[in-house]
């Protein structure tokens, strides 16, 4: 893959496969979490809910992979023991698959889960088969990976002194209280310290929708 390609690509797959062995299992994590989450209203079961939440909580090293575990055998226990619809079984697995984004197929857990949720997305909009309504669930889930990983062929790095404590304390309530809608505050803050990063700033001040893992969060809080 080239520049070009990752910056305009709509096809997700390259783009994961491109990234394995590149980044965090925390960043997959909360990618799949993130997509997940745009359609959180389609998880109805408790289970399936709890893993994903477990998930989010060990990307910040709340939890254990042990616990983790556990819930993901709780889900699949319901999956396997219990009469439940397509869907719910579906949305399950997705989530056990956000759950196993530590495991060496690491890269592959969060495509599995990422396309079986575009393909129950389009199923509850009416046509499963159809590939017009399949577009643009992945457009967005692309959209959310650039949203975390930010542009793996030109990282960005911050000078030490746009750290203030005002912009520390305002990337890290951004953070914990998913308040994204303080980034264009976040941008005035990094801006008043000297940051002259056009890509640091017209990320923050961007219309794209911002999820925790965001990179720019990430870079200031120095999380990987």
């Amino acid at each position: 893959m080239i520049e070009a390609h990752w910056e305009l690509s709509g096809e997700l797959h390259p783009m994961l496969l491109f990234l394995s062995g590149k980044i965090s299992s925390r960043r997959l994590r909360l990618f799949v979490a993130a997509c997940c989450r745009r359609h959180w209203d389609i998880f109805r079961r408790d289970e399936a809910r709890r893993l994903i939440w477990e998930s989010e909580q060990l990307a910040d090293g709340i939890g254990t992979e042990d616990g983790l575990a556990t819930s993901s055998q709780d889900a699949i226990r319901v999956y396997l023991d219990l009469t439940i619809p397509w869907v719910d079984r579906e949305l399950t697995q997705v989530a056990r698959s956000c759950a196993n984004c530590s495991a060496p197929d690491e890269w592959g857990s969060a495509w599995g889960a990422s396309h079986s949720l575009v393909g129950v997305v389009a199923h509850l909009q009416g046509g499963v088969r159809d590939e017009r309504l399949r577009e643009p669930e992945v457009r967005e889930q692309v959209h959310l990976l650039r949203e975390i990983i930010g542009n793996p062929f030109r990282p960005v790095s911050l000078d030490p002194v746009w750290l203030t404590s005002d912009v520390v304390a305002l990337a890290r309530g951004i953070y914990e209280e998913r308040a994204f809608d303080r980034m264009p505050i976040l941008a005035d803050a990094l801006q008043d310290a000297g940051c002259d990063n056009a890509d640091i700033l017209d990320h923050c001040r961007g219309n794209s929708p911002h999820v925790r893992g965001c990179w720019v969060v990430d870079l200031v809080l120095g999380k990987l």
